[in-house]
């Protein structure tokens, strides 16, 4: 098999000023740093890290959407991008007429769609609907269409960044399986950015693990997916040093946490899971609430529940450490990687709130 997708010593460095005015000093940031990695005909490929990794920076950058600071990306073969919801198609055309636009930017005459038609039209279940203007769709029947003129048509390199996580379970796991389909006998080869552990370690072939701009891991799907964990789990609190200033601010600090046991970040999906909170308190409270909301990898808040609902109306603390717990009978999310927020509230102020990217780890076994 030979290599479609060659990327050598990639940088994409963002330079922003630091306020309005003209003489301001500028800063920089590298959204990409330093990726170099190939892909052999028939890969399927995961893209997975954490938001702000530089996932679809890269996306972009193969997709020839954006240019890269330094080094080079090249692909053998005509490429497919699904980048975004809605992302080339024309808003006010029907659904009929933007599965031909599609072809036409691909380079395929009418004929050559005129046979795959019915196709493409029947695996995106959106006949009904097929002559009404696509800025009506929602985004899930945008997604069908789009993942099912990617697949059928004649793009060589498909490169997707998250759209499928919009449809529905039964579209999703229809089009892994197209997918591993259109890889296995017609040669096409599928880069994609993805959460959803279950696919990377059923369907993919590859792996590509990003953390801050760098490739931190390449290699199997399974590996690829410890890597991503072992290294959310090393930054699952980030901290910010105990201050005179901070104590001034908050009441509280989050000195450390686990979930069933010491040093474990972990949740098992369908099993009793407890969360244990340890904080430090700088000073007295009479009447406050500690409050625990779960949300998934695209910020959508999944469950939340406080001390006041769970335990004693008000949490009343004095200086020093004190530890609060909430307990989940059986968990009730599917493996992945989610966001905890945890805040203590009281009569008067919000008195402490977890940093933004506070993650844990779901499993289906220990």
């Amino acid at each position: 098999q030979s290599q479609v997708v060659d990327v050598s010593n990639l940088y994409k460095i963002y330079t922003r000023k630091a306020g309005v005015f003209p003489r301001v000093k500028k800063t920089s940031f590298s959204a990409l740093d330093n990726v170099s990695f190939g892909l052999k005909e028939g890969s399927i490929c995961a893209l997975i890290g954490p938001n702000g990794a530089g996932k679809s920076t890269l996306l972009k950058i193969l997709s020839r959407v954006i240019s890269p600071t330094s080094g080079s990306a090249r692909l053998r073969g005509s490429i497919g991008s699904i980048l975004d919801v809605g992302v080339g198609f024309h808003g006010e055309l029907s659904g009929r007429e933007n599965i031909y636009l599609s072809g036409s930017f691909l380079g395929i005459r009418r004929k050559e769609i005129d046979v795959l038609f019915d196709e493409i039209v029947f695996f995106s279940g959106v006949e009904s609907y097929l002559d009404m203007p696509v800025k009506t769709y929602s985004s899930g029947m945008y997604a069908r269409l789009a993942f099912s003129i990617g697949i059928h048509l004649r793009s060589d390199i498909l490169l997707i960044d998250e759209v499928l996580s919009v449809g529905d379970f039964e579209f999703q796991e229809k089009s892994f399986k197209k997918l591993q389909e259109a890889t296995s006998r017609n040669g096409k080869t599928a880069l994609l950015v993805t959460h959803d552990f279950h696919f990377v370690q059923h369907y993919c072939t590859e792996g590509l693990f990003f953390f801050k701009g760098k490739l931190q891991f390449a290699g199997s799907p399974i590996d690829c997916v410890q890597e991503y964990k072992k290294t959310i789990a090393m930054y699952a609190l980030p901290q910010a040093p105990v201050t005179p200033q901070l104590k001034e601010h908050q009441a509280a600090h989050l000195v450390s946490w686990h979930v069933n046991r010491e040093e474990s970040h972990t949740a098992v999906t369908g099993e009793a899971s407890l969360f244990v909170f340890h904080f430090d308190f700088f000073k007295p409270l009479a009447r406050a609430t500690v409050s625990l909301s779960l949300f998934d990898a695209h910020d959508l808040l999944l469950w939340t529940t406080t001390s006041y609902s769970v335990d004693l109306p008000f949490v009343k603390a004095g200086v020093g450490f004190h530890e609060y717990s909430f307990s989940v009978t059986s968990f009730p999310f599917s493996e992945g990687l989610y966001r905890m927020y945890v805040s203590i509230n009281s009569m008067e102020a919000l008195n402490y709130e977890t940093p933004e990217h506070t993650n844990f780890q779901t499993t289906e076994n220990i």
